[in-house]
Parts: structure tokens; sequence; C-alpha cells
């Protein structure tokens, strides 16, 4: 899976945007510590969870 990294400041006459490996940029999280310090993954992951459940 691959992710495209867009910076501050990116307009469309500029060179395009790096591409990353997602498995490289993700693989060392420790997704427990991202739930606690960002309340927008933590709000994404618990609705995700909650339709999860619900389809099972």
């Amino acid at each position: 899976m691959k992710f495209v990294l867009f910076v501050e400041g990116y307009t469309e006459d500029k060179a395009l945007p790096k591409v990353t490996n997602g498995r490289e940029l993700f693989g060392r999280l420790d997704p427990n510590v991202a739930y606690g310090k960002c309340p927008r993954l933590r709000e994404l992951l618990d609705v995700m969870l909650t339709l999860a459940d619900k389809a099972s």
C-alpha cells in the first residue's frame, strides 16, 4: 500500500509529492500510543470498530 505525503504549500505547478511505502511508514508505529495521542485517529478507530461490531 502506498501513501502520498502532501507538504504544506504544495501547489499543482510544483513537482509531485514524494510517494512513500505505507508498510515502511507505519511498520514501527504502536497503535496504542497513536490511539492515546491522536483524538482524530481515536475517533476514526472507534467508528470503524463500531461498524465492524454491527456488521458481525
